[in-house]
């Protein structure tokens, strides 16, 4: 398989460490000087999340459209047929990425799309063509793709065969994969993309009881061929550990320590906003790994339910601020950090939450998919060109001065 000189490996770190308190994001400042001139500003999609299209060109159902039709799955019974609708509106999304000023472009490529079948059928040439769009539209726009090859989704039958990944079967699974990879880098690693392909997104957030298994994982396998490490970054509550269960242990979730909550709830029950732990997790990483460079490949917030404007999100700005506050520390503590990626351009499918959940730069209109800029993306873009700007006000009247 021709694989680049660095692989780029996307990880799911805890990143809770600190008593910090509700207020742990207020009155944090940062600009974009702070940070090296080549450093990577991006914002991040995934394919299943955003694309729609779900049987089109030759595109195969996946494990995520089988789950997603199942009555109860997913809250209100949605789904991601239609998605964000990106499959048709992907010159749209790449010119509004361009608008905000950013130089790369994460998002994910759909497997069943490209082998709808994996090894048993054909590689689907739809799919092919799709993509190299989606790669030349960024690379036209001067923004550099961030490609990652496997963000949960995968071919329906695959998991019909061999259970997928969860299996004893699933070497068959590492043999198909390779099979994916092997086209990705044949099919899209042609053009002058001075970043590597992403392998994969690996999700790692049951820490520090994980914390064995990242360490483990990591110096048994992956850094043996990866020159760089992807660290989505999300505040998920602290596990308390019990038992003596293999590798990992028995763990329950908290989010309080010392009757304490370790940050500001979002709109996600599991996360909570620590900036803190950017830099803890980011100067535990460099330490640890001889200062191997790092991209925060994801990092994001969706506010409360109630909030009652959802395009007026001070909350995301603060939130923003607070960890990019806290990764410029860590960059001047000596980490070589070199991207930046908010999850996410636009509100999109939640997994398990369908479109309650909003992570997004830009508000989806879910009946004409219509892009609206939230406050969030207005602050980016001033954020990108090293313009100072202040907020003013409340939820409901937050203004840009």
């Amino acid at each position: 398989m021709p694989v680049p000189d660095i692989i780029h490996v996307s990880l799911m770190f805890l990143a809770v460490y600190s008593h910090a308190s509700s207020s742990s994001c207020n009155a944090q400042d940062v600009r974009r000087s702070e940070f090296p001139d080549n450093f990577l500003f991006g914002t991040a999609i995934s394919s299943y999340q955003v694309e729609g299209g779900f049987l089109e060109d030759g595109k195969g159902l996946s494990n995520w459209d089988v789950f997603s039709h199942i009555h109860g799955n997913i809250k209100n019974n949605e789904n991601g047929d239609i998605a964000d609708d990106n499959y048709h509106r992907f010159l749209e999304d790449a010119e509004i990425a361009h608008s905000l000023g950013v130089n790369a472009y994460r998002f994910s490529i759909s497997w069943a799309r490209i082998l709808p079948r994996g090894m048993f059928g054909e590689v689907n040439p739809g799919g092919i063509e799709f993509y190299n769009k989606v790669i030349d539209s960024l690379l036209l726009r001067g923004i550099e793709p961030f490609v990652t090859i496997h963000h949960f989704d995968h071919p329906q039958e695959l998991g019909d065969r061999y259970g997928a990944w969860l299996s004893w079967l699933s070497p068959l699974m590492q043999v198909e994969f390779v099979l994916l990879a092997e086209i990705c880098f044949k099919s899209f690693g042609d053009r002058p993309m001075p970043r590597p392909l992403s392998y994969t997104e690996n999700d790692f957030s049951q820490s520090k009881a994980a914390g064995y298994l990242i360490h483990w994982y990591l110096e048994t396998t992956l850094l043996k061929c990866a020159g760089t490490i992807g660290v989505n970054c999300q505040g998920f509550p602290l596990k308390k550990l019990s038992g003596d269960h293999f590798i990992r242990g028995f763990a329950y979730t908290t989010g309080e320590r010392d009757g304490i909550l370790i940050g500001e709830p979002t709109g996600v029950d599991r996360f909570y906003v620590v900036p803190r732990g950017m830099e803890k997790i980011v100067d535990h990483v460099s330490k640890r790994y001889k200062n191997i460079p790092i991209y925060v490949t994801e990092n994001g917030y969706s506010p409360p339910l109630a909030v009652p404007n959802l395009l007026h999100d001070v909350h995301r700005i603060e939130f923003h601020k607070g960890y990019l506050a806290a990764l410029a520390r860590a960059i001047r503590k000596g980490a070589d950090v070199r991207g930046y990626f908010i999850w996410s351009l636009m509100d999109n499918f939640e997994w398990a939450g369908g479109y309650s959940s909003r992570f997004g730069l830009y508000r989806v209109d879910r009946a004409t998919m219509k892009r609206t800029p939230k406050l969030s993306a207005k602050w980016f873009q001033n954020f990108l060109a090293n313009r100072h700007i202040m907020i003013a006000g409340t939820e409901a009247n937050a203004t840009v001065m």
